[in-house]
């Protein structure tokens, strides 16, 4: 089984004329998922660094913290989703270092993705699996997917 993102209209108007090529991929061969320790610290409500956990509110964000381990610390440019939960099936990407707070799925990008495409990437990703990570997980191999390059 493939699903397609159908909407080229959408991709026209993104790219009028023709300035970045259209390249159609499968999602499994651009994401790896990565596993990281969870982080047990002070939990706080404004912090220097995000703790990421299962809520699909605040961006997956649901408490801050100011400690500072370099092990536990996951990079920017990291994709999450929540295996259990209020949040499951829903992705968020992260632009900066944060903190895995639990009961996540992190998805690191295989190759270089820009603004725009993060963007198409998160919402076609969130209106397909309707928050179902079982439907996320089982299927994320035959998403076929057009980026703009």
């Amino acid at each position: 089984m493939k699903f397609v993102l159908k909407n080229i209209n959408l991709l026209n108007y993104l790219n009028p004329k023709n300035i970045c090529r259209i390249i159609k991929i499968k999602l499994s061969d651009v994401f790896e998922i990565v596993a990281f320790p969870s982080f047990k610290g002070n939990q706080l409500d404004k912090g220097k660094y995000e703790i990421v956990s299962a809520t699909k509110f605040n961006n997956g964000v649901s408490k801050y913290t100011n400690d500072k381990n370099e092990n536990k610390l996951i990079p920017k440019g990291i994709f999450t989703t929540a295996n259990v939960g209020a949040g499951s099936g829903y992705i968020f990407y992260h632009d900066k270092p944060f903190y895995n707070g639990g009961n996540i799925i992190c998805m690191n990008p295989k190759i270089k993705i820009n603004l725009l495409n993060t963007f198409i990437f998160t919402n076609f990703i969130n209106s397909f699996t309707d928050g179902c990570y079982a439907s996320l997980q089982s299927k994320l191999k035959d998403i076929i997917f057009y980026i703009i390059n």
